[in-house]
């Protein structure tokens, strides 16, 4: 295709070192994708730095797993669980480098009894049944256990927090640059889709699907 064509030309070393040091004679796995846990921006909070370098890390990845389709090494189920794991290990870095930021700015969100809160992202459709192919987008759904407040200088709820903490993560993904995108992040399966918040709390989620949930959502909330 194309895309593998242009990829090919501008990741030619990485594929020719891979291919040297044995990686693509083996499926991706967690080990390969640890790397992303410590991409270039991370330590220095650059958020540009960490935009390019996930979006370098997925083409790469993705010429991988390309490579091994061509090479007749990988059947369709193993390319699913390839693609899915990389989406997932792209995201969770996404959000570790979002919290950091945001942290810096406006400290870490407690609950009343202090404790930490932390978001999560629940994925949907596709990813969520490690059926992700080369061209999906990633359904998310941005959810957090229960409300608070941010200990900083300038205090937020916790709901306004992972609201732009939501944001902050779908911009990393999202965003077309020169080095394309990551994801394209799909968050109309929330509740009441587009029109709904874009964050919810563990027991906001619960009422509606108690209350408003249709069956399909509720299918679908077995499948992420």
């Amino acid at each position: 295709s194309d895309y593998a064509a242009s990829i090919l030309v501008r990741e030619y070393e990485w594929l020719i070192e891979a291919a040297k040091n044995g990686e693509l004679a083996r499926p991706l796995n967690t080990d390969m994708l640890a790397e992303i846990s410590s991409l270039p921006g991370r330590a220095r909070g650059d958020f540009k730095v960490m935009q390019a370098s996930l979006r370098r890390c997925r083409n790469q990845r993705l010429l991988h797993i390309l490579w091994r389709i061509v090479a007749g090494h990988d059947d369709i189920w193993q390319t699913l669980d390839s693609l899915s794991l990389l989406a997932d290990a792209l995201i969770g870095s996404s959000i570790k480098f979002a919290s950091a930021s945001l942290a810096v700015e406006f400290g870490e969100p407690l609950n009343q009894r202090g404790e930490p809160l932390h978001i999560v992202v629940v994925a949907m459709g596709k990813l969520g049944g490690k059926e992700l192919n080369f061209s999906s987008d990633v359904d998310l759904v941005f959810l957090y256990s229960e409300e608070g407040e941010t200990q900083g200088k300038s205090r937020l709820s916790g709901h306004e927090y992972f609201t732009r903490l939501s944001r902050y993560i779908i911009k990393l993904l999202d965003e077309v640059t020169e080095d394309g995108f990551v994801y394209r992040v799909d968050t109309r399966l929330r509740p009441f889709g587009q029109s709904g918040p874009p964050v919810l709390s563990f027991a906001a989620l619960e009422s509606y699907l108690l209350q408003h949930g249709r069956s399909w959502e509720r299918y679908a909330y077995v499948k992420a």
